[in-house]
């Protein structure tokens, strides 16, 4: 079986917003080649967590308390225990930096 560090194994997925620009936030993961964009039809957490595949459907992942609004903002949290574990990252930012930058011209 191994030494126990063999069988904690943690995956993580990274998922990023439509407003995610490239120029400006890029280093907020360490590889940009793993990013998940959020699509239009992933309307919840259950919806990701399905297409990830941790769940086998978007009803599945709703009955186990994943039926929540995508948050936006930096969002980190772990789904599952041991070997099952996910560690999820979600960036998905309101507004781009041109976009800030016009509403809050004063800052």
């Amino acid at each position: 079986m191994g030494p126990p560090f063999y069988r904690c194994i943690v995956r993580s997925v990274n998922f990023i917003g439509p407003k995610f620009d490239p120029s400006v936030d890029n280093k907020l993961f360490l590889d940009n080649d793993t990013l998940t964009p959020i699509l239009d039809q992933d309307k919840t957490l259950a919806h990701l967590l399905a297409r990830i595949g941790k769940f086998k459907s978007v009803g599945d992942a709703k009955r186990n308390g994943w039926d929540k609004p995508i948050p936006s903002g930096w969002v980190e949290f772990t789904v599952g225990k041991g070997m099952n574990r996910i560690d999820v990252f979600i960036w998905n930012p309101q507004h781009t930096l041109a976009e800030s930058i016009e509403e809050f011209p004063d800052c």
